[in-house]
């Protein structure tokens, strides 16, 4: 946020990582019924493509961090050589979980399955702790931000 003043930058911080605490509590503490079953039969065409879509429309919103990632390293006044050797690192540290479960498929083959559907399970079934424990360690760094700015000690 360059064009925001000092003042009006730490209250951002500190309302956001606010928010951020609110939101982690609200996730650790809040429970969710369905236990996750690998073992559900396909659905028809018409669930897959409502899942495509409901996915889709969940996952736009991470567009506009790469949208401000590509906008703080344009305007970093770094060399274009620079700046695409950063967007490629910010592409290759977005896509690493698939391609580590691409080299687990290709070393392990058809015995990755498993060990992928276990780790599957956990992530459905403990998303929203772990989750909670991220949006909490960030909110309570943009508190810690914004506070020693409002108070000087930046």
């Amino acid at each position: 946020m360059p064009d925001v003043g000092e003042t009006a930058r730490n209250w951002i911080e500190l309302i956001v990582g606010v928010a951020l605490i609110a939101g982690a509590a609200f996730l650790a503490l809040s429970r969710d019924a369905a236990q996750p079953d690998s073992r559900q039969a396909p659905g028809s065409p018409a669930k897959a493509a409502a899942l495509g879509a409901t996915i889709a429309a969940v996952e736009l919103p991470t567009a506009l961090p790469y949208f401000a990632a590509i906008a703080v390293i344009v305007g970093s006044g770094l060399g274009v050589g620079d700046q695409l050797i950063l967007i490629t690192t910010f592409n290759i540290v977005f896509v690493s979980p698939l391609l580590a479960m691409i080299g687990l498929l290709a070393v392990a083959g058809p015995r990755a399955t498993d060990s992928l559907r276990r780790i599957g399970d956990a992530l459905r079934t403990h998303w929203r702790v772990a989750f909670a424990w991220l949006a909490g360690a960030a909110g309570v760094l943009l508190v810690v931000l914004g506070a020693t700015g409002l108070t000087g000690l930046r």
